[in-house]
């Protein structure tokens, strides 16, 4: 498993991550084959950018089951993952699946060796640069199916690859604490977070997992990107989903240099 320090930067970008993903949906025709995959992959990440979703620590994957728990009820990044996962890829993973059991599961993922090779869908697991306790080191202590020391634990985080880049880097989605929302971030944002440096594996769902045929985005009923000014554009409807408000993509976080002065979570 490598671990990779992100490199920081103090210029963390501005909305651009999120009008190069818009723009990608919006001008690219579906069609047959690659084309068309991914043009779905785009839709599933938009689904999941509304400021309706909110982070709440306590939702994961065993009481997240769908889209509509996570808008009544939050949601936090292993959710998401869960999530993504199965909308982009039409596999469900097991509901008791968190973060020590995803990011040590070799079943249903294989390693990605360097960031430079990832691609959408891929799972990025992030964590403290000098933790309290080594990764290859820790060992978990449960009550039930409670973790008890999840604070030891090196992993903290998880955030989902998009297969879009901003100044040639690695564009992210994750479900917030920092934003209280769905966000997507350059990866050298999170190189500013000490709980988010340090990248400790990237997984990749395998082959024999996926399912693109069963992508809920496949099932898109309609969806209009008519620009309403630079950057944004009208609200997208989705089947299964409900109208994003009028005005700007759903859930947009413009990542600003002014963040960099804000207390780190």
């Amino acid at each position: 498993m490598h671990q990779n320090r992100i490199r920081a930067s103090r210029n963390a970008g501005s909305g651009a991550c999120t009008r190069a993903l818009s723009y990608a949906v919006g001008n690219r025709q579906p069609g047959a084959g690659k084309s068309r995959e991914v043009l779905a992959m785009h839709e599933v990440f938009l689904r999941y950018l509304d400021p309706g979703f909110r982070y709440v620590r306590a939702q994961g994957p065993a009481r997240v089951r769908g889209r509509e728990d996570a808008l009544r009820d939050g949601l936090n990044c292993v959710a998401l993952a869960h999530l993504v996962t199965r909308d982009l890829f039409g596999y469900t993973l097991p509901a008791s699946y968190q973060s020590l059991e995803l990011v040590r599961d070799r079943e249903h993922f294989e390693p990605v060796a360097d960031p430079g090779r990832m691609q959408a869908g891929d799972l990025v697991w992030l964590g403290a640069d000098r933790p309290l306790v080594r990764l290859e080191d820790f060992i978990p202590r449960y009550c039930g199916d409670e973790l008890l020391n999840f604070h030891e634990f090196p992993v903290n985080h998880v955030a989902i690859c998009t297969g879009m880049r901003e100044d040639d880097d690695h564009v992210l989605l994750h479900a917030s604490k920092a934003d209280g929302t769905n966000a997507l971030w350059p990866l050298r944002e999170f190189g500013q977070h000490d709980r988010y440096s340090r990248i400790y594996s990237i997984q990749r769902l395998r082959p024999e997992f996926r399912h693109p045929s069963r992508n809920a985005a496949y099932r898109v009923t309609a969806f209009s990107m008519a620009s309403s000014a630079p950057g944004y554009a009208s609200a997208p409807v989705v089947a299964g989903g409900r109208p994003a408000r009028s005005g700007s993509l759903p859930g947009i976080t413009v990542i600003s240099p002014a963040r960099a002065a804000r207390p780190k979570d």
